[in-house]
């Protein structure tokens, strides 16, 4: 997930100011499945301090897609969406 155009990358980039969320997305739907659960997480935390919490929630409902349940990301991100829902 670190190699280089891959998601990983692409992050470290937007927390840099170097990239926008936008591209950030477009890479992680390219790559493959793997890590997508972490990398949906991480966009999330991005939106959630940098755009807005529609856009927070829309990106951790992605981070839930194929998830495994025993991710720290997943059991977060399933507690955010909670947390907003009530």
């Amino acid at each position: 997930w670190w190699d280089d155009g891959g998601w990983g990358e692409a992050l470290a980039q937007l927390f840099d100011g170097d990239l926008n969320d936008e591209a950030v997305e477009q890479i992680i739907t390219a790559g493959d499945r793997s890590g997508q659960t972490q990398a949906w997480f991480f966009l999330a935390q991005w939106r959630h301090v940098n755009a807005s919490q529609q856009a927070a929630h829309e990106t951790l409902e992605k981070a839930l897609i194929d998830a495994s349940p025993y991710l720290l990301e997943t059991i977060v991100a399933k507690r955010l969406l909670e947390r907003a829902a009530n």
